[in-house]
């Protein structure tokens, strides 16, 4: 099966910025710099990019996070 998925260009176009970020910093860089670096690859690809942005995010109609950013963390184990 070879279906098209929806917005694979704009994903490809993403993940190459990301390994341009990559493959120019390595590893061992607070995420700041690697968020920063990012959204000036993004930016140079055409990309209209927000960093950081607050979103209000609501459970059982009960605001949960008032305005914190939006963040997603690894588990470690």
């Amino acid at each position: 099966m070879n279906e098209k998925l929806l917005y694979e260009d704009l994903t490809e176009k993403s993940i190459k910025c990301f390994y341009k970020v990559y493959d120019a910093l390595g590893e061992g860089f607070l995420e700041s710099v690697y968020e920063k670096a990012l959204m000036i690859e993004l930016e140079d690809a055409g990309f209209k990019a927000e960093s950081q942005r607050s979103l209000n995010v609501y459970y059982k109609g009960l605001l949960v996070n008032f305005g914190e950013k939006l963040e997603f963390k690894r588990r470690v184990f």
